[in-house]
């Protein structure tokens, strides 16, 4: 699941690590489809935001063989 914190230019956006997956595993962040950053931490932000603005935000961990959705 992820969490989100909403103002007005920035989200800040996190989850739980899975236990399942390798510590240092690498998640991407996509925002509407496009992807806007890299990370090896369970926490984003993102920034220069629109106000009053919806965006559809998912993250994904890369994991063996593909990738798997969090949340």
């Amino acid at each position: 699941m992820l969490h989100t914190v909403v103002f007005d230019k920035e989200i800040r956006v996190w989850w739980e690590p899975n236990e399942r997956l390798p510590l240092g595993t690498e998640y991407t962040v996509l925002r509407d489809g496009r992807v806007v950053g890299k990370t090896t931490l369970t926490h984003v932000r993102l920034s220069d935001l629109a106000p009053e603005t919806t965006y559809a935000v998912r993250v994904v961990a890369r994991v063996e063989g593909g990738e798997r959705e969090v949340g």
